[in-house]
């Protein structure tokens, strides 16, 4: 497991921290119609906490915190926090927390 972990961080660390490369797509039109989609799936979130893992560099992080109450944003990679959180310093319901979530057994309610 270790090895894995390795090779993820690893692989993360070599990767610039744009959106580019957290999509693979370099045009801010298909970018925005992806956004559009993905969120249609979500349950309504107005009003509520919103735990986000896998946060990276904040794609939907903003989004959320646009419509919810309030966002704790996880990801492993602290450089890509620190672009969430540029990216989305217009916004104060947002908090960063750097941590591995498959290290914690999780129950989650979801609704």
């Amino acid at each position: 497991m270790a090895d894995v972990d390795k090779d993820r961080r690893e692989f993360w660390l070599s990767q610039p921290a744009v959106l580019d490369s957290m999509v693979f797509c370099d045009n801010p039109l298909l970018a925005e119609a992806d956004m559009e989609y993905m969120m249609q799936y979500l349950p309504p979130i107005a009003g509520k906490s919103v735990l986000e893992l896998c946060a990276g560099i904040g794609r939907l992080t903003g989004e959320f915190a646009k419509k919810a109450k309030d966002i704790t944003a996880v990801d492993f990679m602290q450089h890509f926090l620190d672009v969430n959180k540029i990216n989305n310093r217009h916004l104060s319901n947002i908090t960063y927390i750097c941590d591995d979530f498959t290290k914690y057994a999780l129950n989650l309610l979801l609704a």
